[in-house]
């Protein structure tokens, strides 16, 4: 479909990816921010400066800046940007082969047919499959 100037319109499966991958971000946000407030909060109340630059504050931090990256993606995604089409794409490679690595490295000592089956057959596995093939397809929607 597209719209009166002969650009393609948004798909039915971007905007719902975009608002998942926007809710996914803004709760990865707003976590980032309760972890590092959290952290400040402690560092205060105990007298212990020396907490606040620990792992829980590079943790909270890294949450925070992934979940803007995310909301960046939704916007993108919204917005049909090529950018973010990209970025989408890159992390669903990613995640599949984490996803698919993850079983087969615990298993390392006796790979057998069912360890490489379960690593292909499980929900995030075949959950990221369906969305790459998907983003794939639709790809002629983002300029």
């Amino acid at each position: 479909m597209t719209d009166r100037y002969g650009t393609p319109g948004l798909p039915l499966g971007v905007a719902v990816i975009a608002i998942l991958v926007g809710i996914v971000g803004a709760f990865l946000f707003v976590g980032g921010i309760i972890v590092v407030l959290a952290n400040l909060v402690h560092a205060i109340s105990s007298g212990q400066f020396a907490t606040w630059f620990g792992q829980t504050l590079l943790a909270g931090i890294v949450t925070l800046v992934f979940g803007l990256i995310l909301l960046a993606v939704a916007f993108g995604l919204w917005d049909q940007a090529l950018w973010a089409y990209a970025l989408a794409v890159l992390v669903l490679i990613v995640s599949f082969l984490f996803d698919v690595g993850r079983p087969i490295y615990n298993s390392r000592a006796n790979i057998t047919g069912s360890v490489l089956a379960s690593a292909f057959f499980t929900v995030p596995v075949i959950v990221t499959i369906v969305i790459l093939v998907y983003l794939l397809l639709v790809h002629e929607h983002f300029y």
